[in-house]
């Protein structure tokens, strides 16, 4: 991948994002910076050592950029709530962010990569190392639970 102006595209698409994941997990937008900044210097070297593999950049960044927060919290999952799309007045998204706070980390982020990144399950699966049926499993489980608490019609 000698292709600059490819480079600088993927950066310019998943940089905010990327560093919205990151900052869900380390609660430190300079952490999250640094695991950014690494991720894409990772990414840049994967690329050139596997040019004309055919990879989705965006699932490659996001699942290295979950690795290194979680080798930087040393293996813990930690996930803060994130802007969940919900339509109506602010009351009512502050309801939903209050129950989707309530919910375990592990719930938060498979919420967070359905719902507000807009993946598919097997982009999830491949995210967070789990396979097809049991994200499927897990993403239905953690949509019920917040149903449970009154959260999804």
């Amino acid at each position: 991948m000698n292709d600059y102006k490819e480079i600088n595209s993927i950066i310019g698409e998943w940089d905010g994002k990327l560093l919205h994941y990151a900052e869900q997990f380390l609660l430190n937008r300079d952490a999250a910076q640094n695991v950014v900044q690494n991720v894409f210097v990772q990414y840049i070297r994967y690329r050139r050592e596997h040019d004309g593999e055919r990879i989705n950049p965006g699932v490659w960044l996001l699942r290295a950029v979950r690795n290194a927060c979680r080798k930087e919290q040393h293996g813990a999952m930690v996930f803060q709530s994130f802007p969940f799309p919900v339509p109506g007045g602010s009351d009512e998204v502050c309801a939903m962010r209050q129950k989707i706070s309530s919910l375990d980390a592990a719930d938060q982020e498979l919420l967070f990569l359905h719902f507000s990144e807009k993946k598919r399950y097997e982009e999830i699966a491949e995210i967070t190392g789990n396979n097809l049926p049991t994200t499927a499993k897990l993403i239905a489980a953690a949509v019920q639970r917040l149903n449970d608490l009154g959260g999804v019609a």
